[in-house]
């Protein structure tokens, strides 16, 4: 009997330690997994935040450029003739009107003088006709042909004179010599060039735009615009749109533009330097915030988000965002966002939903 009880009660005993230790053992893994999440969450993952501001209603856009002349005009005579003078030394400026290049002139004085001699002599003849035929000694048809030598005459005469003029060569404008292309005891022909010339009245600046960018100047969305020299006082002048090539680089698909001024009397320019061109454009897009790309993440639909920070609760609410124009390494957003969310601006594709999270002061 004794031994019956006995083993009933060792039976009865196993078995219940059995499943007293099973709880056990349950309790102390829910018991651990529970302070280990209580531990996760307790400790908070620090960030670097992003107060959004709206953007401003202007935007400055900084360009390299290239100092051009206004215009390159290739000097060349209207005559033939033997270049007897130039004054065509490379670099050298000039003003409009003053001689560049003459040709030898013995030729065109005699071609004058012969023609002037020849309209005195036809302006005789027709005189001495037309008083005979005032004494009705003369025919219609000889008057006439008078009157046409004397025309041809004149006409001979008038073009000798305007080759006399032509076998010297003016500056058309304020300018500098690019590059002297003959010298002097050469014959030319009518129309060769003997040099380049600039046209320094206005200075160009030409750079590289985008597509974008071009619209918004064409349409007049210019505040300002400022060039900068690359010298040593850093001078800057105001500048203006003149015009841009029609079609685009084959490689960068960029358009070539050009801004303006007057050539600076004060200072001096050199053309094929190098200068830095600001322009102001104003926003035509309303109400916008621009954002660090690295704030946006996309959902599972490859819709855009951002985490705006709470901190009231320390972690982050997930927010829809629309997307506008990208800038260098910010975006801008059109709706979403309000003036003064802080959002997560680096590392926003790890956080998730109920993180603890803390503002992060410090150089990600």
């Amino acid at each position: 009997m004794t031994s019956l009880f006995t083993r009933h009660f060792s039976k009865f005993s196993f078995q219940t330690i059995l499943v007293i230790s099973s709880i056990l053992t349950l309790s102390s893994c829910d018991q651990s997994k529970s302070q280990s999440q209580s531990s996760e969450t307790k400790i908070s993952k620090p960030v670097k935040l992003f107060e959004v501001r709206q953007a401003g209603t202007t935007q400055t856009y900084f360009f390299p450029a290239k100092i051009e002349a206004y215009r390159k005009v290739n000097l060349s005579f209207e005559v033939d003739g033997k270049i007897e003078k130039l004054n065509l030394p490379e670099g050298q400026a000039f003003k409009k009107g003053e001689r560049l290049a003459s040709l030898k002139q013995d030729t065109f004085e005699r071609r004058l003088q012969q023609s002037k001699l020849n309209l005195q002599e036809a302006n005789l003849e027709l005189k001495r006709i037309q008083a005979v035929d005032k004494q009705g000694y003369a025919s219609k048809q000889n008057v006439s042909r008078a009157e046409t030598n004397r025309d041809l005459a004149q006409v001979d005469y008038d073009v000798s004179k305007d080759n006399l003029n032509d076998s010297h060569l003016y500056a058309p404008f304020d300018g500098k010599v690019a590059k002297r292309l003959l010298e002097e005891n050469t014959y030319v022909s009518r129309g060769t060039p003997i040099a380049e010339i600039l046209d320094t009245s206005k200075v160009y600046f030409a750079f590289d735009v985008s597509e974008r960018l071009i619209n918004k100047i064409r349409s007049e969305e210019i505040i300002s615009a400022k060039a900068t020299l690359k010298n040593a006082e850093q001078t800057q002048f105001k500048v203006n749109y003149a015009e841009n090539e029609a079609k685009t680089h084959p490689i960068t698909q960029t358009y070539r533009i050009y801004f303006s001024m007057p050539y600076p009397k004060e200072t001096q320019i050199n053309l094929g330097s190098h200068a830095s061109i600001a322009i102001t454009l104003s926003s035509s897009s309303g109400q916008q915030y621009r954002v660090p790309l690295s704030a946006i993440v996309t959902d599972e639909q490859n819709q855009p988000f951002v985490w705006v920070y709470q901190p009231d609760t320390q972690n982050a609410q997930r927010r829809q965002v629309t997307l506008g124009e990208i800038d260098q390494n910010q975006i801008s957003v059109t709706s979403g966002l309000n003036s003064g969310d802080q959002i997560i601006a680096a590392g926003a594709s790890k956080i998730r939903a109920n993180q603890k999270l803390k503002p992060f002061n410090g150089g990600l």
